[in-house]
């Protein structure tokens, strides 16, 4: 048994094992992309390690929605040998990937939050927590699992990763509304280390709640050689075509989409965020053209049946939905099977994400659905009442404005225009920086005048 740079115990008699498994974790934290070079290695050095599974394990599982099936098997079954002797620590790190993988989530965050109790500085179980609540949506936790664990950071000197808790601790401060506070910490984080992707991003997020989105754009691509070659590259080129998106610079959006992110829509994560540019695209007027909807939509479609969480399933629904698609018969047809499948799938268990697709997924696919086919009042009626519950899909406060976005514009065309106007009112208030809501405000109480007139 020996001790990583941490001092956490591990089971493996390979000291190289023990440092290339750490150098795993960090990277892992700060969102690099040589987690799974740093993990070969660990395996290489002992073979039957097996923490280095355990995060593969967990890695595959957050990235659902395309086939990993085969390769978290393998991960499954590496860490499930009972003959296996491992500290309380490692055993519950197994019981919690095994969790995980039974789409349990609830139950792997609790048993990490167990770990965090007896070992606040396990770096691991601190990003692995933190990113699970994330992904479901529980931003109050992100913040509050990173404060627990701060004071065990504070020693002098400083713990390897400090920087990446802090990085952490900042988009948890900012997705539960203390915007000051995270532009402090993710400033402090990038002192210690501008190398940090993820305190970038929280620092983005910052601004586009906060900034006009000129100095969004300057504030990416000042920081661009710092996380270009993360795995958040494809996600950050996203942040910054919104900046440009909602300055107006449409030639911009569409350089950065067809240059950058399209090449690399290889996993579902980039296929989320492309689908959503692409439809915050529309909601501005601007058709990207059926070939970029053609190309993303052929991808997306190949998850239909695998319903890893809703948020991927509205996704496949918004790509369907689209107007641009050249078969529309096909599209139609697509649509029904996913919200047929959504409808079997949740009878089938009871998990977070089988309640969330039930209450929230399903009307909000239908609605997006029902706006495709031009069917406005129909999509606003099945929006208005679950828009409050958005958060419960999981993701980031940026991510699920696409949601309000849609609305808004489902009252417009549907010539509601008080209650667009209302919802804008709401958005002004929230984000007063916003230049395309400022513009999209004035614009409607316009044709509420117009309409009154009459």
């Amino acid at each position: 048994m020996l001790q990583c740079p941490l001092g956490l115990q591990y089971t493996t008699e390979s000291k190289d094992a023990v440092l290339e498994f750490h150098k795993a974790v960090v990277a892992l934290a700060e969102y690099s992309s040589n987690v799974s070079t740093f993990l070969d290695k660990a395996l290489e050095c002992d073979r039957n390690f097996i923490m280095p599974h355990v995060l593969r394990g967990c890695w595959i599982v957050t990235g659902g929605g395309l086939s990993f099936d085969e390769k978290l098997k393998a991960c499954l079954t590496a860490v499930s040998d009972p003959d296996t002797k491992l500290t309380w620590r490692e055993s519950k790190h197994v019981e919690a990937v095994q969790k995980r993988a039974a789409g349990d989530a609830k139950g792997a965050i609790d048993t990490w939050e167990e770990i965090l109790l007896h070992y606040p500085i396990d770096l691991l179980a601190t990003r692995l927590a933190a990113g699970l609540y994330f992904l479901i949506g529980d931003s109050t936790n992100i913040r509050d699992c990173l404060s627990r664990v701060l004071p065990a950071w504070s020693s002098t000197p400083t713990p390897p990763g400090y920087e990446c808790v802090l990085g952490l601790y900042a988009f948890g401060l900012e997705e539960s509304g203390d915007c000051r506070k995270a532009e402090e910490i993710a400033r402090q984080a990038l002192d210690l280390n501008p190398d940090l992707p993820w305190a970038i991003h929280a620092l983005g997020h910052v601004y586009e709640e906060t900034r006009p989105p000129e100095e969004g754009i300057e504030h990416m691509t000042t920081w661009k050689l710092h996380w270009i070659d993360s795995i958040l590259s494809v996600h950050m080129t996203w942040h910054l075509c919104l900046f440009y998106l909602d300055f107006g610079d449409l030639a911009a959006v569409l350089e950065e989409y067809d240059g950058y992110m399209k090449p690399r829509m290889d996993d579902i994560f980039a296929l989320v965020d492309g689908c959503s540019l692409l439809w915050r695209l529309e909601c501005s007027g601007f058709s990207p053209g059926e070939e970029r909807w053609a190309a993303l939509t052929e991808k997306l479609v190949a998850a239909t049946d695998n319903h890893a969480m809703a948020w991927f399933d509205l996704h496949i629904m918004m790509a369907l939905s689209c107007k641009s698609a050249k078969d529309q018969a096909a599209r139609l047809l697509l649509a029904k099977n996913l919200l047929d499948s959504m409808s079997e799938y949740v009878p089938t268990g009871k998990t977070i994400n089988h309640v969330v697709t039930q209450e929230v997924g399903l009307p909000m696919c239908e609605a997006f659905l029902a706006y495709g086919n031009e069917e406005y009042d129909k999509a606003l009626s099945l929006l208005l009442p679950v828009r409050r519950q958005t958060a419960r899909l999981g993701w980031s406060i940026a991510q699920r404005h696409v949601i309000f976005l849609t609305v808004v514009k489902a009252a417009i065309n549907a010539k509601n225009y008080r209650t667009a106007l209302a919802l804008l009112s709401e958005l002004k208030e929230l984000k007063p920086k916003h230049i395309a809501t400022a513009r999209m405000f004035s614009m409607v109480k316009e044709q509420l005048y117009q309409q009154e007139k009459k």
